[in-house]
């Protein structure tokens, strides 16, 4: 069973929106004055937006206010999802992006207990590498 790469919460909400709009990439090129490729790249999850794009992506859907919202922060999290690794959830991006825009509020016992959650996947992770390799045995 192959997992799929985790899904771009940009580019969700950019098709959701484009849908309900009936805006094709190339309109939507036109509007926010970029190429047709660019789009291409964005819609594909290749190329994350900065925030301007994203602005101006909003401005040329017509979103209301609580749409552009939702729209500029799912561009935040995708811009830290080609960070993470491929096939993690959705909630692990969400999780992360939390983090880091309260990282300088964050009480010195809430680091050290972000950094010991860190530690003890790594170590899982690393024991399940070192179950899965092959062990050759030697006869004595």
């Amino acid at each position: 069973m192959t997992s799929e790469p985790a899904p771009n919460p940009f580019v969700e909400q950019l098709l959701e929106y484009m849908h309900l709009r009936r805006v094709r990439p190339g309109t939507m090129a036109m509007k926010v004055g970029v190429s047709a490729p660019f789009i291409s790249a964005i819609l594909s999850g290749r190329k994350a937006v900065s925030e301007e794009t994203a602005g101006k992506i909003a401005d040329a859907l017509e979103l209301d206010v609580a749409q552009r919202e939702v729209l500029l922060r799912a561009a935040a999290i995708s811009r830290r999802y080609l960070e993470l690794p491929l096939g993690a959830p959705r909630s692990l991006y969400e999780a992360v992006h939390a983090i880091v825009d309260r990282a300088s509020t964050l009480q010195p016992e809430q680091l050290q207990a972000i950094k010991l959650i860190a530690q003890l996947a790594t170590n899982e992770a690393s024991n399940e590498e070192r179950e899965e390799t092959p062990v050759r045995k030697m006869r004595p």
